[in-house]
């Protein structure tokens, strides 16, 4: 499989994996969503590891977590563009 396979599945994935999250906070108040993501965010953070390097490691997870900010923020620009907000 090529990169932009590979890329174009992982997006499919993505997309799908984000419907689900749509059906299953529906309905929830959003500090429940928040605390869910927060979590979840955590759990995945908490999985990236360089074992015996606290301090780097500690600055990967920070890299990491910065770069997710960075995205989600894009993501609203997208949304909101597409809903007409601004």
């Amino acid at each position: 499989m090529t990169t932009r396979e590979q890329a174009h599945e992982l997006t499919d994935r993505a997309l799908a994996l984000a419907g689900m999250c749509h059906v299953i906070f529906s309905g929830e108040h959003p500090d429940a969503i928040g605390a869910a993501l927060a979590e979840t965010m955590a759990t995945y953070l908490g999985n990236h590891h360089i074992h015996g390097d606290d301090r780097s490691e500690r600055e990967m997870r920070d890299a990491i977590f910065e770069q997710w900010i960075k995205v989600v923020r894009d993501l609203l620009l997208i949304h909101d563009k597409t809903t007409g907000m601004q």
